[in-house]
């Protein structure tokens, strides 16, 4: 055969490639996850390790399998006096390193991290779905040592329809 029909053929069959990889993409759903980890000074020593340890453990399971680590979207969030959005959502394939959380401070900004999060998860959903891209229904996981002494009554005003 000619060469430039070879050259084609193998032109054509990388853009069928890359177009059946493009479709099978979009017809996955993204599941964005924000994790808030709400403690303060009270849980240093073994409860922060026993903290950093699983979230570790629960990010590179969840990068050992194809699926959730193309269609996952992590969001890490920190609350102790005040809240604090240590990794925004991003792709757990493009989590490189994982950060170590500390326990300070006095009090327990609970709520604040939990509407952090909710704002974040609402705002990505909306966005996926204003672009057409199929996306589940986000997850909020809660990790916590004790209760919230911030404006929790105000905030589930707001979200009470959410839930």
């Amino acid at each position: 055969m000619n060469k430039s029909i070879l050259q084609g053929f193998e032109i054509v069959n990388e853009l069928n490639s890359q177009a059946q990889a493009k479709q099978r993409l979009s017809q996955d759903r993204i599941l964005p996850v924000a994790i808030v980890v709400a403690v303060n000074k009270e849980a240093q020593g073994q409860s922060i390790k026993a903290i950093n340890d699983a979230i570790e453990t629960f990010i590179l399971n969840l990068k050992e399998h194809i699926e959730t680590k193309q269609n996952l979207e992590l969001a890490l969030i920190q609350t102790a006096d005040y809240c604090r959005v240590v990794t925004s959502l991003k792709p757990v394939q493009d989590i490189h390193s994982i950060p170590l959380l500390g326990a300070y401070g006095k009090d327990l900004a609970m709520v604040q991290g939990l509407e952090v999060a909710f704002n974040m998860l609402l705002t990505r959903e909306h966005k996926l779905k204003n672009n057409d891209i199929k996306v589940k229904r986000p997850w909020l996981i809660l990790v916590t040592d004790g209760l919230g002494d911030d404006y929790g009554e105000e905030t589930a005003k707001n979200y009470i329809a959410i839930v």
